[in-house]
């Protein structure tokens, strides 16, 4: 073969490979990059790094997490962390948490604390899984809660959705959704138990009567603006929820509420929380009405509620 056709044809072979490499690389990189990252936080939250044991820094938004990293929170600190393939970490008060495995696995050390974790399915062989000191829970794609207290020396397992295996001392068992199962040093893994609700069905139903309304979003403006010009006290922030959504919250105080009787109006107060996203809006409302007139500060008659619903303040 001439030369010349040789080198035409050597040309080819490296210029493909090196469009592969230059389209190619960044799409394989990418979930390796950054594997495990912060995507929120509220202080305090700290980091210590594998590579320099013993100190600590403030964590910041974007920090990603690599193997030996440990991560702390100190009271009122949280920190929502997020993974290449979607899922979600988010790391409670008082809580510290080490990443020992971050691709394909992805495993992690709870020390104390408390980590809930929102996972995506998995691919075929991988694993997620969350160890803290006397037990390990692992999943294939679920919600779930983990939480360890290290003074007391005992934890709980809490299962939203799915099904969750909890190890300890060699035995393993299956917790399913909406149940919950503790363990301590002492006592063996016991059956999981459902998680039990604070309100009978019968209250339950009288509950979400008295706070949701279920109105179309047109409705839940016009009444939150309604409230709005009623109100004696609101507030208004906005926040991003767990799934990376901003959430606009108002909350609003109204005294004398005009539905209520007017010999009761003195008793009684409202609160009313708006919950406005791009895509719905919730609308909820709490009444209250006591059997004394109510004072300026309204925290004197809660101090006197005993927290029984349907039951008269003291």
């Amino acid at each position: 073969m001439p030369e010349y056709f040789l080198r035409r044809i050597l040309f080819s072979i490296v210029t493909a490979l090196l469009v592969a490499v230059i389209f190619l690389s960044p799409a394989l990189a990418a979930p390796l990059a950054r594997p495990i990252s912060i995507k929120s936080l509220s202080t305090p939250c700290e980091i210590k790094r594998a590579d320099a044991p013993g100190i600590w820094h403030a964590a910041k938004p974007g920090l990603s997490l690599g193997v030996g990293d440990v991560l702390r929170t100190g009271p009122g600190g949280k920190a929502l962390l997020v993974m290449s393939d979607g899922s979600k970490m988010v790391l409670g008060p008082g809580s510290r948490l080490q990443i020992e495995e971050v691709a394909p696995n992805r495993v992690f050390g709870l020390d104390t604390g408390k980590l809930k974790s929102f996972i995506k399915k998995l691919q075929p062989g991988n694993k997620f899984e969350v160890k803290t000191p006397l037990a390990s829970a692992s999943v294939r794609g679920t919600v779930f809660e983990v939480g360890y207290d290290e003074g007391k020396k005992n934890g709980y397992l809490n299962v939203n959705e799915g099904t969750v295996a909890l190890l300890k001392d060699g035995k393993e068992i299956l917790v399913h959704n909406g149940q919950r199962v503790g363990f301590t040093p002492e006592a063996p893994l016991e059956a999981p138990v459902q998680k039990a609700s604070s309100l009978g069905g019968t209250d339950r139903e009288s509950v979400r009567r008295e706070v949701s309304l279920g109105m179309a979003k047109e409705q839940v403006m016009a009444s939150a603006a309604y409230e709005l010009r009623l109100a004696e006290y609101q507030e208004g922030k906005v926040m991003t929820d767990v799934f990376g959504k901003r959430v606009r919250l108002e909350e609003y105080i109204i005294r004398r509420p005009l539905e209520v009787a007017a010999a009761d109006q003195d008793k009684a107060f409202k609160l009313v929380v708006l919950n406005d996203r791009s895509d719905r809006s919730d609308y909820y409302y709490y009444r209250g009405i006591f059997n004394a007139s109510l004072p300026t500060d309204l925290s004197v008659a809660f101090r006197q509620m005993n927290g029984k619903l349907g039951a008269k303040p003291d």
